[in-house]
């Protein structure tokens, strides 16, 4: 379609403004009169001239629907937008994050008045005082002996490394707070007391920012805003590292103490963590079509996450389109996989469960907690000896370090894992990556510096 168009004594301007939702191209159109008495040529350069300023200002205007506020874009984009790009469970928990720390401030503002200097003024204030839950610390003067440490890690479920945070004067949330109170049979208030640090992480200020960042591209794309504010907003700096994973000799530690495991489940899931570098949610959310046993191969498609609206644990595709996989396996999984499929059969058909596919499930036929798993995992870990600190996603670091010092190509190692970019296994594991590459370059001394 031709931009400028004659039409007797007036020209029709034609602008194109993109594409809507359904692919369709949107058009405007305006009329243009030249002035009277100017030559046909004359009048066509004024109309070629028109339609230049008519484009430039279609495109640089802001749209009348930045008088709305924020708390109004919030609700159009999850009425209309969320329930396309976010998985279900992953929306009530984004909502619940910005009515308890951007509503409040942002909620009435209107979408024109917010700046990238208000959104850096907001963030920092959520860094400094942004904690919602109030939290305790050790009273002054108590303190929490050794043998009794040990005991509290057990019986109250609690990782060595936080009990010892909390007893180097740490907060603590008031659940746990009273939890080691009541097994210490102390009064509560008398052994701790309120916090006055109501720090937020700076990890959880950046997920704030990613969340309303998301709401604001949107908003643009759909020609309610000119730009995104968060684009030059700023955030308190984090750097994401993979601090806790097992060495060579922990990870066969870790393995010989599952042979003398009783529990066969739990023996399998520990052992297909190391070995694949799944996530805990992937591993929980295998069924047996996933696993081709004859070829050692493992599909990953799904995992299990916590759906916060019917409060249960659900299966869902996998975290991104590069999470969808599969993995190799070597024999001996094989054949410990086909061990426990004929101890899973069994034991389904003696417990009359309904037969769900999955390749774990609870006591009760159903899907395994990932919370349950750590949970048993920091105390299996504990028991035999391990770091302080390690989970049940230490496991996936540790097969990253191991492939990593292997010197297998960083591409592979991102592609096992399901990293969308080789950046992002770059960037997580770089302080193992440098490590290797010192042992690379200690090895052509060696080699190359004899004379």
């Amino acid at each position: 379609m031709k931009k400028v168009k004659k039409r007797g004594k007036s020209f029709t301007l034609t602008v194109s403004m993109g594409y809507d939702g359904n692919g369709k191209q949107i058009m405007k159109h305006t009329t243009y009169y030249p002035p009277e008495g100017v030559t046909d040529a004359k009048a066509e350069k004024l109309a070629n001239e028109q339609w230049v300023l008519w484009k430039n200002e279609l495109e640089n205007k802001i749209s009348l629907d930045e008088n709305q506020t924020f708390a109004e874009l919030v609700e159009w984009y999850y009425e209309m937008i969320a329930p396309i790009v976010l998985k279900s469970s992953v929306i009530p928990v984004n909502r619940r994050c910005l009515k308890n720390y951007i509503l409040p401030t942002l909620g009435r503002v209107q979408l024109k008045n917010i700046t990238p200097s208000m959104l850096t003024i907001m963030f920092s204030n959520l860094r400094k005082t942004g904690r919602l839950k109030q939290v305790y610390k050790l009273a002054d003067g108590q303190k929490i002996d050794k043998d009794k440490q040990k005991a509290i890690i057990v019986n109250c479920g609690m990782i060595p490394v936080t009990l010892k945070r909390i007893c180097e004067g740490n907060n603590v949330s008031e659940a746990y707070a009273k939890k080691i109170a009541a097994y210490l049979n102390k009064p509560f208030k008398s052994l701790f007391e309120l916090s006055s640090n109501q720090e937020l992480s700076a990890a959880t200020v950046k997920r704030i920012k990613n969340i309303i960042s998301a709401i604001f591209s949107e908003a643009v794309r759909n020609e309610i805003m000119h730009r995104n504010p968060c684009t030059y907003a700023k955030t308190p700096r984090t750097k994401k590292t993979a601090e806790s994973f097992l060495d060579e000799q922990q990870a066969l530690m870790l393995l010989n103490a599952l042979d003398c495991q009783k529990d066969l489940q739990f023996k399998v899931m520990i052992t297909l963590l190391i070995y694949t570098g799944m996530r805990a949610g992937e591993l929980l959310g295998l069924c047996w079509p996933d696993i081709d046993i004859e070829n050692g191969i493992i599909y990953i498609q799904n995992t299990l996450a916590y759906n916060e609206e019917d409060k249960n644990w659900n299966l869902q595709s996998a975290k991104t389109d590069s999470s969808v996989r599969y993995v190799k396996i070597p024999k001996t999984i094989v054949s410990l996989l086909l061990e426990y499929k004929t101890w899973h059969d069994e034991r389904r058909i003696a417990m009359n469960w309904n037969d769900s596919g999955l390749v774990f499930t609870s006591s009760r036929g159903i899907y395994f907690s990932e919370l349950y798993l750590n949970r048993k995992f920091k105390i299996f870990a504990n028991n035999i000896g391990l770091p302080d600190g390690v989970h049940i996603h230490s496991l996936r670091h540790t097969n990253a370090s191991l492939l990593i010092n292997s010197d297998i190509p960083a591409k592979l190692i991102s592609d096992q894992l399901g990293h969308s970019t080789v950046g992002i296994t770059q960037d997580l594991y770089s302080h193992i990556f440098a490590s290797s590459k010192a042992r690379v370059a200690q090895v052509l001394e060696i080699k190359l510096g004899q004379k």
